[in-house]
């Protein structure tokens, strides 16, 4: 076989086994974005659901304070008006 065809065969295998990894290293890439893509819409959705549930506690918490301050409020003032019947 002549070393010429020998060259060219070995270009040719060069240049196919370059594209190869062209498309390998792409593909990668494209990988990587949807990776980096996933895992940061997750952790927003991680850091909302955080929030809402934060949000969510302290509604909760600031109206059974509210409810609690009225309900002693109440039992305070019927106290006192007990206290009044009796000294009246």
């Amino acid at each position: 076989m002549e070393v010429w065809r020998i060259g060219q065969r070995y270009l040719k295998w060069k240049r196919k086994t370059h594209n190869e990894r062209e498309a390998i290293i792409q593909h990668r890439r494209t990988i990587h974005n949807w990776l980096t893509r996933y895992n940061d819409d997750t952790e927003a959705l991680r850091q909302r659901n955080d929030r809402n549930s934060r949000r969510a506690r302290d509604l909760y918490q600031r109206d059974t304070t509210r409810l609690r301050r009225e309900k002693n409020a109440c039992i305070q003032q019927a106290q006192n008006w007990r206290g009044r019947e009796r000294n009246a």
